[in-house]
């Protein structure tokens, strides 16, 4: 928001960061598949490392727009905890937040049995594991005209679980189902889940949270998501060597919705208890 000058250009800025989000999902595995059978695994990690380099830079030339609000004295501690004390404390920012750490954990999973699907399951080969990812970036890139018809309602704590849901029953008709065709077109559904997480479940976080802890639960939020994400690619291999590939991938599938369903009425509270500022809205929707 400190980069742009009128409101308009916050709503085309946000929609381009997000349809380059999406493009990104598909071509980078598309063309990761590529670099991997024309010139091998190292020069993949070689174009990786260059272009973060290149982020790196892009980054560097954005300049400060306009003075920072001055910060309030507050100690360091209580500032690397409030975040921390806010999802404690409050159920609305725990239901939400959990349902998408364990969304993310179902991802870290699904990006090592991606490969178990590529070659074991589907007999894509390795170049396969780059389609299969190139699918589901696919499907996210569908999944913002999906968010186009939802983010003016006011409720959209189902489309959250939707979203959530879509990262299940996919995964679960491939292990019942291990055709290549059912698989791409499942694993773009999955993309379009993706998509609809990301947006509602994030400006559900903004809708519970208060604005002065705002920033320190999106960091604390990031951590456990990374944290769980982790974890899921550790214990895929392990679901692989004990259960076989296509039981790994149907227990994956079953993570979410067990965990949603239960949790499907506190979705709806959520909602209700924090809704939009009418006032704030008018305002806005008074701007040409």
């Amino acid at each position: 928001p400190s980069l742009v000058r009128t409101p308009e250009e916050l709503t085309a800025a946000n929609v381009v960061a997000s349809a380059v989000e999406s493009v990104g999902l598909f071509a980078g595995p598309a063309l990761g598949a590529l670099l991997l059978v024309v010139a091998g695994s190292g020069t993949v990690f070689a174009v990786t490392g260059l272009l973060l380099l290149v982020s790196v830079a892009l980054v560097a030339r954005i300049g400060v727009a306009g003075e920072p609000a001055p910060e309030p004295m507050v100690a360091r501690t209580d500032t690397l905890l409030a975040g921390w004390r806010a999802i404690v404390s409050q159920r609305e920012l725990r239901v939400v937040i959990g349902l998408f750490s364990a969304q993310t954990l179902v991802a870290g999973l699904v990006q090592v049995l991606i490969v178990v699907l590529a070659i074991e399951l589907l007999s894509l080969g390795t170049a396969g594991v780059g389609w299969l990812n190139g699918m589901i970036g696919i499907g996210a890139t569908l999944g913002v005209l999906a968010v186009a018809g939802v983010a003016g309602r006011r409720s959209i704590s189902r489309y959250f679980a939707v979203g959530l849901l879509l990262w299940g029953f996919p995964l679960l008709l491939i292990a019942a189902w291990p055709e290549p065709a059912a698989a791409f077109l499942l694993l773009a559904l999955l993309g379009v889940g993706n998509t609809l997480v990301d947006v509602t479940g994030i400006t559900l976080m903004q809708r519970t949270a208060s604005d002065d802890v705002l920033g320190r639960v999106f960091g604390a939020f990031e951590a456990i998501a990374l944290l769980a994400m982790g974890i899921g690619a550790l214990l895929a291999p392990v679901l692989v060597s004990t259960l076989g590939g296509r039981w790994a991938v149907l227990v994956t599938g079953l993570i979410m919705p067990v965990t949603v369903i239960p949790l499907w009425r506190r979705l709806d509270a959520i909602d209700a208890s924090a809704p939009a500022p009418a006032a704030l809205v008018e305002l806005l929707r008074g701007i040409p």
